[in-house]
């Protein structure tokens, strides 16, 4: 269903971004499974664009392509690959709460 969204348009995601280890992104496809420390709850406190999907070539993780409002400073130029899952809330709750337009 996201994807059928995304698809079509950029998807407004609510995502929890409290955590250090997510402050810190700078490449590669966020993903704190198995993680003691930093692991992300599913509780949200940002918002997020979710621009794409693809599935990275040299991990084969599938991931959720965000853009996000901290400039481009952050990440790979504003943007972040996290982990995406079939079900369920998602990394960092990334697919727990979303909005997009309807036709």
């Amino acid at each position: 269903m996201i994807r059928a969204a995304v698809f079509r348009q950029p998807v407004a995601a609510s995502i929890n971004a409290g955590v250090q280890k997510f402050k810190d992104y700078k490449d590669g496809v966020f993903d704190t499974s198995g993680a003691i420390i930093g692991a992300c709850k599913v509780g949200a406190n940002h918002w997020v664009t979710i621009v794409g999907w693809g599935v990275d070539s040299s991990s084969k993780k599938k991931y959720w392509k965000l853009k996000n409002s901290w400039g481009t400073s952050w990440g790979v130029l504003g943007y972040m690959s996290i982990v995406r899952t079939g079900d369920g809330a998602g990394e960092c709750g990334v697919q727990n709460e979303i909005y997009y337009a309807l036709d």
